[in-house]
């Protein structure tokens, strides 16, 4: 696995790692914490653009064709073969909570923030993992 892989892999891994330490564990306790939020949202943004920028450079690499944007990047993968079709949906799905929270399209549901927090993170963690050993 190249540099610029095992960086985003790190990445990965060290925010959700973050994102478990800091986690209060219900939708009332991060309502009730600013700062929890903002630690949450920031982690999970962080996590989901490593991953969003992983894919695009495995699709450069790969020479899959320029995607047309960040799902696209997930697509391309699945397309070629590199990647699970349930978990490229999930994956690209995360991409839309990244737009909201970097761009405040509209205001943040603090729902799917709790449900990303207890079912998708392992997805992160899963695109980690077979990126490594598909370098292996």
């Amino acid at each position: 696995m190249n540099d610029v892989s095992a960086g985003k892999v790190r990445n990965i891994r060290d925010c959700v790692h973050r994102l478990r330490a800091v986690d209060p564990g219900t939708l009332e306790a991060i309502e009730e914490n600013q700062l929890v939020q903002e630690s949450l949202v920031l982690n999970v943004q962080r996590a989901c653009q490593a991953a969003i920028d992983l894919a695009t450079h495995l699709v450069q690499t790969a020479q899959l064709g320029p995607p047309n944007d960040s799902r696209d990047a997930f697509r391309r993968l699945e397309s070629a073969g590199k990647l699970p079709h349930p978990l490229s949906e999930r994956l690209q799905a995360m991409v839309g909570f990244r737009n909201i929270a970097v761009h405040r399209y509209h205001a943040l549901d603090l729902r799917v923030l709790r449900a990303i927090l207890d079912q998708r993170l392992d997805d992160l963690l899963a695109f980690a993992e077979q990126v490594e050993q598909s370098a292996g």
